[in-house]
């Protein structure tokens, strides 16, 4: 029976998989490489796979969340900064600056239409006699 990584093991081997993964190597390749570097079955390979890809998504929402955040505090900056005018015409920046944080913390809801031909849309509402029998033959 093998015995068990630990966490510092398992970290490196983690690191290692992303590492091929960036070089370009398959998912069969690094399974390979895997079991014959590390002494380990193939269920485990996978696992390290998984492993690494949830180290990238997990990269990439605290970049994401890091840059919304900075563009959040650039606009409150801006904002701030508008306040110290008090003039008119700041006053509508100001609101668009605001709608904009909105925005980036997801509180508006992008619109979007979906158009249809009207074509398109009566074939779908009013089936013609040959489709309904091809339906019930197919059934």
């Amino acid at each position: 029976m093998r015995k068990k990584s630990t966490k510092l093991e398992t970290d490196k081997r983690t690191r290692a998989v992303q590492e091929w993964m960036m070089q370009g190597h398959s998912s069969a390749d690094i399974v390979r490489q895997c079991t014959a570097q590390w002494d380990i079955n193939v269920r485990q390979a996978y696992k390290y796979i998984r492993k690494a890809y949830e180290g990238f998504r997990e990269l990439e929402e605290k970049d994401i969340e890091a840059r919304k955040q900075f563009h959040i505090h650039s606009r409150l900056k801006l904002f701030r900064d508008l306040q110290d005018k008090k003039a008119c015409k700041p006053a509508g920046v100001a609101l668009a600056i605001l709608q904009d944080i909105a925005k980036l913390e997801g509180l508006y809801v992008e619109k979007t239409e979906v158009t249809v031909n009207d074509k398109q849309r009566i074939a779908a509402l009013f089936p013609t006699e040959e489709e309904l029998n091809e339906q019930e033959t197919d059934q």
